[in-house]
């Protein structure tokens, strides 16, 4: 028996993926004003609310198709590129309008979005303000909306596909009207002229954070965060199990949010645009104290090469780190290969021996040996400063000469080829040593990445790690100030880094996205294999079989599954409660009296591995529960970082420690203006900014 449409199909959702991010979005002025806010037709227990009005041009860009299944993907919705072309034909045919009309006529004044929470925002609303002279009767009579006089609140009605509409002062409230218990009805209960629920504009955090960021936002986003989220961990475990509790190790540290969300129950982002600049100020309701060293970091990230990709700068304590890594498991992966490494205390000298400090760099290099239509391959750095570079640099030599005697020990054996001794060269006047890793791919990269090294260098107060020495070079000469650094880019933002700056992130997606679109293509023309879904359906890192985290009872007479515990680590925590009743996953109720069988299958069979969606029933109400799962797909990544360059050109984000209230982070884009690239990705040379003088470059 399938499940009645409990999820918002695309005609009442047409507009959702687009409208997560509005906050990116210019021409969005005043949503923080209370007496044109729609926050206060909202619910109060909303967990995710965007706002912004004027965006109606952009949001006609973001409806390409790549860019709506990115942002759709973000608000929990499963997007492929043929339900984007449903998506577009369910809009024809609920309202009678092609998607651009419709974002031009209903949202040019005010629109907003409202779900459950980030990532659980199926069961969604879209509130809009359609133009002053589109007469809201004609459209009614237009979409020929059925009224719903069972419906508290009056002008209630219902469109094709369960799409409901209610209208309010003027504003169209959009959602899923068979969700008896769902948001839309939340909403219109809230929004009813003589309601006496709590609205999201009387909620004390949502003001307290509205005041600390600066005043007149073009748009704001509104967040109550999942805190179980960063503990999702890949298994190979089946996807329930009957009664029984399922053995589990001691994950590695999990690393920490950014400061704003450290701790953070509730998020909020406010945009203030500058011409193709849109920055946003980010704040959370957790409480950090300032840091107790002060870091400079700009120092570091200022002087990396200007075609530097990504790029990340912070704090690590590594004593702690050497600390936890020995609370872990024996058998633990990570305790077993410090062991393994350091039986005479190389790594954990080397580990106490540094600064804290660190810098994470990624660009790209185009290794000789390689067929001439290969892109340039991604590269990476690692800056670690040290109190004692010189002895920290020792220590990690005895790593690395240790770790390769065990390789060729191993190669021997199993009649694999070795490594060669590790050599030592000069680069940028420096003396450099490197080890060829090329023999660990050998046959396995149909020739497209050529060489990968480990090389390393000491300079000034850092010890310098990369995977190529090509990128060794760029990071030592941008260092010196022989090529162009990033210095630049770190003057996008509208608020200057400070010493108490504990993180720094620079994203160069326009470019990224330029390279990837390169990779794609390489790839249609020689492993064409690894651009299918199914592909990476079959080599996941835990297996193709993943775990909810539950574990259940079955009731073969009503052919529900009853839910004993839930396992905070996994991905039912937060969805799912202890005495729910599970009657169907994916659309279907169970038919059999092996409703275990039935949802393992299910899952196993799912048109969309990062989601599952479950039927439940809780108390009286059956609610619909979309549950994300980790799937890794680098391909579907990648094309999720193409349309997201796009978009936009270049990315900044830094924090800030120094407001009593609490952290206070700093997000800037820079808006793409042009499809030209912004680096030319030649894959005989180095890339080059694009216009700059060649005398300059590398």
């Amino acid at each position: 028996m399938r499940l009645t449409n409990r999820y918002p199909g695309p005609a009442s959702c047409c507009w959702l993926g687009s409208v997560v991010l509005l906050t990116l979005l210019p021409e969005a002025a005043g949503a923080n004003r209370p007496d044109e806010s729609v926050a206060r037709y909202v619910p109060r227990e909303a967990g995710l609310f965007v706002e912004a009005r004027g965006a109606d041009d952009l949001l006609v860009s973001l409806t390409e198709p790549d860019i709506w299944i990115t942002l759709a993907e973000l608000a929990g919705q499963p997007a492929r590129p043929e339900d984007a072309r449903e998506w577009r034909s369910r809009i024809r045919d609920t309202i009678g309008m092609e998607p651009v009309e419709a974002i031009r006529l209903l949202f040019s004044q005010r629109v907003a979005f409202v779900g459950e929470g980030p990532g659980r925002a199926q069961d969604a609303v879209v509130l809009c303000r359609p133009r002053a002279e589109l007469p809201i009767a004609d459209l009614l009579q237009h979409w020929r909306a059925q009224p719903l006089p069972d419906m508290p609140g009056g002008e209630v009605y219902r469109l094709r596909h369960n799409v409901g509409l209610a209208v309010r002062d003027g504003l169209l409230i959009f959602g899923d009207v068979a969700a008896r218990a769902g948001m839309f009805h939340q909403t219109v209960a809230a929004a009813g002229p003589a309601s006496d629920q709590e609205t999201l504009a009387k909620d004390p955090t949502f003001q307290e954070l509205l005041a600390r960021v600066p005043a007149d936002p073009d748009g704001i986003l509104f967040a109550r965060l999942n805190p179980n989220w960063p503990r999702f961990i890949p298994t190979s475990q089946p996807a329930s199990q009957p009664t029984s509790s399922l053995p589990s190790t001691a994950s590695p540290p999990v690393p920490e949010p950014p400061g704003p969300l450290r701790g953070a129950s509730n998020v909020l982002l406010a945009l203030h645009r500058d011409r193709a600049l849109l920055h946003f100020s980010v704040v959370g309701d957790g409480h950090v104290g300032v840091p107790a060293k002060a870091m400079e970091l700009t120092r570091y990230v200022s002087k990396l090469p200007a075609h530097t990709l990504l790029a990340w700068s912070g704090w690590v304590d590594f004593p702690a780190l050497v600390q936890a890594i020995e609370t872990l498991p024996e058998r633990n992966v990570l305790r077993m290969a410090v062991m393994l490494q350091g039986r005479d205390g190389a790594a954990q000298r080397m580990l106490t021996g540094m600064d804290g400090p660190i810098c994470v760099a990624f660009g790209c290099v185009s290794p000789g040996g390689r067929p001439a239509t290969a892109p340039p391959v991604p590269a990476g750095g690692l800056l670690l400063a040290a109190r004692q570079p010189a002895a920290v640099e020792r220590e990690f030599a005895k790593l690395v000469d240790y770790s390769q005697s065990i390789y060729n020990l191993l190669s021997l054996k199993r009649g694999m080829p070795g490594l060669e001794p590790i050599r030592s060269t000069t680069v940028a006047g420096t003396a450099v040593r490197v080890l060829d890793l090329s023999p660990l791919i050998a046959g396995r990269d149909h020739g497209a990445v050529g060489e990968v090294h480990l090389c390393w260098a000491v300079d000034g107060d850092l010890l310098i790690i990369a995977s190529h020495i090509d990128w060794l070079r760029e990071i030592m000469l941008a260092r010196r100030g022989a090529t162009p650094g990033l210095a630049p880019v770190l003057d996008l933002v509208r608020r200057a880094p400070t010493r108490d700056t504990e993180a720094i992130f620079v994203a160069q997606v326009g470019p990224i996205a330029d390279l990837g679109r390169q990779w794609l293509t390489y790839f249609e023309h020689t492993a064409a294999h690894v651009l299918e879904e199914q592909y990476w359906r079959e080599h996941q890192p835990g297996g193709q079989r993943t775990r909810l985290g539950i574990t259940v009872t079955p009731n073969i007479e009503q052919r529900h599954l009853r839910v004993v515990t839930v396992d905070e680590r996994m991905p039912a925590a937060g969805f799912l409660k202890v005495g729910d009743e599970i009657i169907g996953c994916n659309g279907r109720r169970f038919a059999t009296t092996q409703p275990i069988s039935e949802i393992v299958e299910s899952i196993e069979r799912s048109n969309h591995p990062r989601w599952v969606d479950v039927e439940i029933s809780r108390g009286e109400d059956t609610l619909p529960r979309r549950i994300p799962m980790p799937f890794v797909d680098p391909v579907q990544a990648l094309r999720r970082a193409i349309a997201i360059g796009q978009f936009a050109q270049r990315v900044v984000y830094h924090e800030d420690f120094t407001d009593p209230a609490g952290a206070r982070g700093f997000l800037t884009v820079e808006l793409r203006s042009s499809a030209s690239p912004l680096f030319d990705f030649n894959p005989a040379s180095t890339p080059q900014p694009v216009g700059a003088d060649p005398r300059s470059q590398p």
